[in-house]
Order: C-alpha cells, then structure tokens, then sequence
C-alpha cells in the first residue's frame, strides 16, 4: 500500500509549532505582556517626580523590570509559533529573551541608586542589554513582516514597537526630555506592546496561523 502521509519539503521539520494545538500558551504570553507594559507605562510617569540631575525613579525601574520579564514571553510565542522563521530566523527571539532577561537584572538592581552615575561596574557592563533589546524588537518585527505568519495588525505592531526608542531618542535630543515626552512614551508602548499582547490574549489565532 502506498504511503500517502504528507512530507515535509526539504529543510522542513515535520514537527508543527509547540503551540499549534495550545492556543492557551500564546495567550498567556499576551496577558503577560498586556500587564507588564500597563505596569511599566504607569512606572514611567513617576519619572517626572525626579528632581536631580541624572535621577533615577524606582519604580520606573522596578515596573520596566517587570516589563522585561514579560517581553522574555513575547519573545517565546514569536519563538513558539516560528514568526520569524523555521530555521535561522528563530535566532532572533532567541537571542532577545536572553538580552531581556540581563535587562530585567538591570533595571531591578538599579532601584537602590538614585542616579545613573552611581551604578557599580558591573551593571554598567550589561547596561546595553537594554537598549539592545528594545532595538532588536526592531530586527523581529522586520522578520515577522517579511516571513507573514502573524497576521493582521500583529504582522506589523512588532516593528512599530521596534521603533519606540529610535523615535524617544531624537525626539530627546530635538525638543528636550519632559511631562509630553514621558506622556508620549507610555502611550507609545501601550498602542505597541500593550496592543501585541491583546491581541495573542484574545486572538491567539493571528500568531498561530490557523
């Protein structure tokens, strides 16, 4: 008798995504990220309660640590559900949960230092996992748009929320640091971030490709 069961192309794995018949887990990564960035938002209007030089607010801090934490499981459904593709392109999440999990160790360890200046060596030594993790969302979300497999608003939010801090850093330099910047930030990662996660949470189906 003839074997008619499918098989894949070549480079192809058989196995589906571990998530491809467990909608639940990609719906508690967005829950998880919908909270971390309502968190983080909030924490960052603290930021104008700052009133020294180079000032630091804990609970920007603490709230942007959490928010990290709960990007690590943003990263894992894109890793999940191969949104950046089969092979070489799962380097991207994979790489970025392990540069937000160094940034959620930064910004926690931070919130007992009132300025910047203050912190010791070693946490000036993984500092740039931070930037380098809102950066490379930036990478991700061009992957996620060229490979398609998230789609709807979710093939496109990746990269939008990939240009946040690009956009707060000229705007910085261009018209100064204050209230509508901080304002402006928040509102930025909540229609982004806050946006990805809502829609894993109540449409799991978009990232999976059912």
């Amino acid at each position: 008798m003839a074997d008619l069961r499918p098989r894949a192309h070549e480079g192809e794995h058989m196995t589906a995504p571990l998530t491809a018949t467990r909608p639940g887990a990609i719906r508690v990564a967005g829950a998880a990220a919908l909270l971390g960035t309502l968190a983080w938002s909030l924490g960052q209007l603290d930021r104008n309660n700052v009133t020294i030089d180079d000032g630091q607010s804990a609970w920007d801090l603490g709230t942007g640590g959490v928010f990290m934490l709960t990007v690590i499981g943003l990263h894992w459904a894109v890793l999940a559900t191969r949104a950046t593709g089969p092979r070489k392109g799962r380097i991207i999440p994979i790489g970025l949960m392990g540069t937000a999990f160094l940034a959620a160790i930064v910004n926690v360890a931070s919130m007992p230092y009132p300025t910047y200046g203050d912190l010791p060596g070693w946490l000036m030594v993984i500092d740039p996992a931070w930037p380098l993790t809102m950066l490379g969302m930036a990478v991700e979300g061009i992957a996620i748009a060229r490979v398609g497999k998230w789609t709807g608003p979710l093939r496109w939010l990746p990269l939008a929320a990939g240009v946040w801090l690009p956009v707060l850093i000229g705007l910085k330099f261009g018209v100064g640091d204050g209230v509508a910047l901080t304002y402006l930030s928040a509102l930025w990662l909540l229609g982004t971030y806050g946006f990805i996660g809502a829609l894993l949470l109540t449409r799991p189906k978009a990232a999976i490709g059912w």
